[in-house]
């Protein structure tokens, strides 16, 4: 007999460890808030206001957000592209982005 473990339902591994992960960020954070004297429900007011309240914050959140989500696409293709480095870093994109990309794509990966 085998003691491998067995596989989770695909819904367990989209739906369920997302929302345990979340839980447990906010309850970590929480805790956190707590041990430094405030009131952790105010300081989750506090960072939706500023996130999601005003224009002004939306503006900010997607123009801070946008570096990550392109970084994260970066690595993806690398993964993809089965390529195992990646030099993707959070910076902002320079004014001959169009040049690095097509040297990037007409380069071949590394094989290793």
């Amino acid at each position: 007999m085998s003691n491998a473990p067995a596989a989770l339902p695909r819904w367990v591994d989209f739906v369920v460890l997302p929302l345990l992960n979340l839980l447990l960020a906010f309850i970590v954070s929480g805790l956190v808030v707590v041990a430094i004297g405030e009131n952790p429900f105010d300081a989750l007011q506090s960072l939706v206001d500023g996130a999601v309240g005003s224009e002004e914050g939306i503006g900010y959140t997607l123009y801070y957000a946008t570096d990550m989500v392109f970084v994260g696409l970066a690595v993806a293709m690398a993964f993809i592209a089965d390529c195992s480095t990646s030099a993707a870093t959070a910076r902002p994109i320079s004014p001959d982005w169009a040049s690095r990309w097509s040297a990037c794509i007409s380069t071949p990966c590394p094989s290793g």
